[in-house]
């Protein structure tokens, strides 16, 4: 007779292998700007979230909301941010994917922001780097841990 295995454990729902998720902070929001527009932000703190390992900001929108958003190295604290499609090409600035030069490192590719459709995910530390080729379509290189 064997013994139960750890997923067979981690099944029951006793607190060893529940999640914590009484300290998660919140969800993760994207700002969202319309097709003319840029909608600026600036970064209040950076905090840690306990549900994710990379660090996340707690940014003021121009009209006084406050939104939590994943911090691509290089933003700190005072920073400003932008969103749009004419947002100058800098860390932290969120652009549609027509709108990013070739060589820029991006942490995230997603379908439409509101969906949360993700093609690609990265830790905000590592960099993948997007290039087009002539047959209209894109490529990322991303580095791969082992």
């Amino acid at each position: 007779m064997g013994k139960r295995n750890n997923i067979a454990k981690s099944g029951k729902g006793t607190p060893t292998y529940r999640a914590p998720s009484h300290l998660y902070k919140a969800a993760l929001k994207l700002i969202k700007a319309d097709k003319n527009e840029v909608v600026k932000a600036r970064v209040v703190e950076v905090l840690h979230d306990p549900a994710r390992s990379a660090p996340i900001a707690r940014v003021e929108l121009a009209d006084g909301t406050e939104r939590l958003i994943l911090v691509p190295e290089g933003l700190c604290v005072g920073d400003e941010i932008a969103c749009g499609a004419s947002a100058e090409v800098k860390a932290g600035n969120i652009l549609p994917l027509a709108e990013i030069p070739e060589g820029v490192p991006i942490c995230s590719i997603e379908s439409q922001t509101w969906r949360r459709r993700l093609f690609l995910r990265e830790h905000p530390g590592s960099t993948g780097c997007l290039s087009r080729t002539t047959c209209k379509k894109l490529s990322c290189s991303c580095p791969v841990a082992k």
